[in-house]
């Protein structure tokens, strides 16, 4: 929103009552409606001003003093006058901790190329193109474009090769894999035959890479407890999405061997037609492991479910029974 000490205050004579229908209208649907009323809103104050907007709204706006002080800055730095003392940088620590979890990751278990966007499909396919013709060049590209795909694999493939994958199986340079590792490539994502990238490269002779490949837990959860959390979470999920018809076909469902290369990971998982998806991380390790999976519909009230899972089992914890 423009600043009222510094931005333009051409209402036009537009009343505040039609910019107030206009918002209403923009979030009162079912839809993504906190998208929408924020794009409108955007689109009102950049097209009618500040003195557009109703004065009670603004009497009653949550550190307006503040938001004052940004948009006047801003504006004043778009004129090339800008207070290098005004927004201090601030020292933070930048190690893992419980409220805030170092590592943000994605989980893009879509199979079915009948359920992906265009672009969507357009870019997984010239990603796993170019890593199964060891095209590194391509690849990084698409990935400067992509990032979040670096885990991903064709959408409708079989072998589910992932980047990594690929360059285990071409016996790639060690600075290539490299690369793909500080991309954020998982050691421990399996394809089709269950194999890890270390796996593939032992079985093709290519012992250059094994040392760089062969995963490293951070997390420490024993292995079959690990395979049972994830049959549990699994399960949780499927129960979730039972009433989205043909979509439990079309998925991966999430692997949580990822989760250990991380100090403090959490784990998006979207799943196409339920406006939302799972978000989920390992909150203990160790002899009591325990996995915390949230999910949500944006487009359903009061759909917020989380489930505690642990070898034992899975316990819903907040949401309908």
């Amino acid at each position: 929103m423009p600043s009222p000490s510094s931005a333009p205050r051409h209402a036009k004579g537009v009343p505040p009552e039609a910019i107030a229908e206009t918002l209403w209208r923009a979030v009162a649907h079912a839809g993504d409606s906190d998208s929408t009323g924020s794009m409108v809103g955007n689109l009102l104050g950049a097209m009618h001003g500040y003195e557009a907007l109703p004065a009670a709204w603004l009497e009653e706006l949550e550190l307006v003093g503040v938001i004052d002080r940004i948009a006047g800055d801003l504006h004043a730095a778009l004129a090339g006058k800008v207070d290098e003392h005004a927004y201090p940088v601030k020292q933070t620590d930048m190690r893992a901790s419980a409220d805030e979890p170092e590592k943000k990751i994605e989980w893009h278990g879509i199979l079915s190329r009948e359920v992906c966007s265009e672009w969507f499909l357009r870019a997984r396919d010239a990603l796993a193109d170019a890593a199964k013709a060891s095209d590194w060049p391509a690849v990084f590209r698409v990935l400067e474009e992509h990032p979040k795909l670096i885990n991903s694999w064709r959408a409708g493939g079989k072998s589910w090769y992932a980047p990594l994958h690929q360059a285990a199986r071409g016996g790639a340079s060690v600075d290539i894999v490299d690369r793909l590792l500080s991309l954020g490539a998982w050691r421990t994502l399996a394809n089709a035959k269950g194999e890890r990238p270390v796996d593939i490269a032992q079985r093709q002779g290519h012992d250059h890479l094994v040392p760089q490949l062969e995963p490293v837990a951070v997390r420490r959860v024993d292995a079959q407890a690990l395979e049972r959390m994830q049959g549990h979470f699994h399960s949780v999920i499927r129960t979730r999405i039972a009433v989205l018809e043909g979509v439990a076909g079309a998925l991966r469902l999430p692997e949580l061997a990822p989760l250990t290369e991380y100090p403090n990971a959490k784990a998006w998982f979207a799943v196409p037609g339920m406006y939302g998806g799972f978000s989920f991380w390992l909150e203990a390790d160790g002899a009591q492991p325990k996995l915390v999976s949230e999910s949500w519909c944006r487009v359903v009230e009061g759909s917020e479910e989380r489930h505690e899972v642990t070898p034992g089992g899975a316990r819903l914890v907040i949401g309908r029974p």
